[in-house]
């Protein structure tokens, strides 16, 4: 939509928001087309400058920030302490016109702009709503197939229990690889077999982008100042294999060391590769009733904790459900998930219709 905007309005001036994880890609792409009239920048960052521009688009909408007191304070300068500031009102104040690309399953952070605010934003603005209603990420190459990727992505929303609406899709696409080792989806046993996957991948494929990710249950060791330098600290250990977190948020797929490392939703969010491994992690799980929650003890995320008078049991389930829906979703080519929570594995075979039991 950008380079269009760019061919038919060459005089205009265009911006591109981004996650920080994307910047630099995001200025790569324009630049190997050699556009002149395209900036890409932060929300923040945009914001800061003051710029105006004839278009606006904004990308991962739904991460578009509020203030928050306990969110990232090296941001929060641009909110004056305002509690009823945030990016979208700002970024509205600077710009004439702007296209936000908006996925309320996308949020994960109570400082992400809650979607009763959105929504009166954008009834008060009068923003005409497209909806997408294809997907064209997901790509599954199988013959005699049944399933479509718009099965796969309504079955990962109904397993989450983010859709309450009991759409139908296909189960087998959940199911064949039980009898196709090639199948787009699959379940392992072990942290070190979605690394086996996607070498398989690998080989068959040279040209591939292809990462592990996994829900924030770690501590993000490896990062801290005086541990950067070693060879010899570990975020992840499984047996004798271990391994660190993304090294950076900040284009971690082009690190060198990105294939050997696990990469946290705010690495990925935003971003597609051909095949994904997903640790479905301890910060997820199902109680007694059936119903997927969260657990807060697991989660590791400093910036992504509530304040102590706005927590919301439901709120934080939601969350990590969605940081779910998105790791998930990231493969083009093919997904392996591992799930660390037997009961959660155990719920997504019988959800599935996968006739197996967890020892």
């Amino acid at each position: 939509l950008a380079a269009r905007l760019s061919q038919t309005y060459p005089n205009k001036r265009i911006a591109v928001v981004v996650k920080t994880n994307w910047v630099k890609s995001a200025q790569k792409i324009f630049q190997a087309y050699s556009v002149k009239n395209i900036d890409v920048f932060t929300a923040y960052k945009l914001i800061k400058s003051g710029e105006q521009y004839d278009y606006v688009l904004v990308d991962e909408a739904h991460r578009l920030r509020r203030y928050y007191s306990k969110g990232n304070h090296v941001t929060q300068d641009i909110f004056n302490k305002d509690e009823n500031q945030n990016e979208l009102k700002l970024l509205g104040k600077l710009n004439p016109c702007f296209i936000l690309f908006y996925d309320p399953a996308q949020t994960i952070r109570p400082s992400d702009i809650p979607k009763k605010d959105y929504n009166t934003f954008l009834t008060d603005n009068e923003f005409k709503e497209l909806k997408l209603t294809k997907e064209y990420r997901v790509n599954i190459n199988e013959l005699n197939k049944t399933y479509t990727s718009d099965d796969f992505m309504t079955g990962i929303q109904e397993f989450l229990q983010i859709d309450a609406s009991n759409a139908k899709f296909d189960h087998n696409i959940f199911q064949s690889y039980l009898t196709n080792p090639d199948a787009y989806f699959g379940v392992v046993n072990s942290i070190h077999e979605l690394f086996d996957y996607l070498d398989d991948c690998e080989n068959y494929e040279p040209a591939t982008q292809n990462r592990v990710m996994a829900g924030y249950t770690r501590e993000w060791a490896s990062h801290q100042k005086k541990n950067r330098d070693r060879n010899d600290v570990y975020d992840w250990v499984e047996g004798n294999y271990h391994w660190k977190w993304n090294s950076d948020s900040e284009n971690w797929l082009m690190k060198k060391n990105s294939r050997i490392e696990i990469g946290s939703i705010h690495a990925v969010q935003g971003i597609d590769l051909n095949y994904a491994g997903v640790i479905i992690s301890t910060d997820i799980s199902i109680d007694n009733t059936g119903k997927i929650i969260g657990i807060p003890e697991n989660y590791k995320d400093r910036n992504g904790q509530y304040k102590s008078d706005d927590y919301s049991k439901e709120g934080f389930s939601n969350f990590i459900k969605n940081i779910y829906y998105v790791l998930l979703t990231r493969g083009i080519d093919g997904v392996r998930v591992y799930f660390e929570d037997k009961k959660m594995q155990q719920y997504f075979y019988d959800f599935m219709g996968i006739n197996k039991e967890i020892q």
